[in-house]
């Protein structure tokens, strides 16, 4: 199942039942999991760890340095999810850090020609649409949804769930469950696609507008202070960590609230 063409290091660990297509390229120290195909032409650096059940299509590049003249050779790594697709000559660098890591999860989606820049860290179930560039320490949350061309700046979050317009220019945090339009970057309203989709309820949803409306209408202060001493119910768990790990962990300015152009 490996192509006579590929070149692979001998220290590389490759599960037995992985396919190798032509042209390709593995180094040393690289682990990749069982059931995962190599489309051809991929190379995969020291450093990497691939998945069971993960897709890499053609020109696929894992484990690159990262972009960062800060960076001086150090050991680091790139751990891509189980089930995880990475698109045709699409690029995922290894962290800056020694001995950090940049990760895609499982079951995300990386298309054709995006960057995932060093130390991204990028959720489960994710979606990078088609050349979008990510630039470093960048946060995709889990089932969130950017679309193709968009372009986010380094430590930015896009949080869980949420959904990123095509073609535009990310320089601020986005919160879960919303929506970022238009330019500049505007609050869009709830991703209420992904939520449908995530098998949340009307109830969810009427809960999220209310939360917003806090966030918006007073500040995130007031409406965290609202969620944590309201009651809710238990259904919504996942969402309120998203809300909590989201507002107390921003590091750039919140997506504001506006019409988007």
């Amino acid at each position: 199942m490996i192509h006579p063409t590929s070149l692979i290091h001998p220290d590389a660990r490759i599960a037995n039942d992985v396919t190798v297509g032509p042209w390709c390229m593995i180094e040393r120290d690289v682990v990749i999991g069982a059931g995962s195909t190599l489309g051809p032409f991929c190379r995969v650096l020291a450093g990497s760890t691939i998945g069971a059940n993960a897709t890499l299509d053609g020109g696929a590049v894992i484990g690159g340095a990262p972009q960062d003249l800060k960076y001086g050779g150090e050991p680091s790594r790139v751990e891509i999810g189980d089930g995880a697709r990475i698109g045709e000559y699409a690029t995922v660098n290894r962290s800056a850090a020694p001995g950090g890591v940049t990760r895609v999860g499982a079951r995300a989606l990386v298309m054709a020609y995006a960057h995932i820049a060093h130390d991204c860290v990028i959720g489960d179930g994710a979606i990078v649409a088609n050349a979008v560039q990510l630039g470093g320490h960048v946060r995709v949350g889990a089932g969130a949804v950017v679309s193709g061309l968009t372009g986010v700046h380094q430590f930015t979050v896009i949080g869980d769930g949420a959904f990123v317009g095509g073609g535009l220019r990310v320089d601020v945090d986005v919160p879960p469950y919303a929506k970022a339009l238009g330019e500049p970057l505007r609050w869009g309203g709830l991703n209420l696609t992904g939520l449908r989709r995530g098998g949340a309820d009307s109830a969810t949803a009427a809960f999220l507008d209310a939360f917003y409306r806090r966030v918006y209408g007073s500040s995130p202060d007031e409406a965290l202070s609202w969620m944590r001493t309201t009651p809710q119910h238990e259904s919504w768990e996942t969402e309120k960590a998203a809300l909590e790990a989201f507002f107390g962990n921003r590091r750039r300015g919140l997506l504001k609230r506006g019409k988007p152009n």
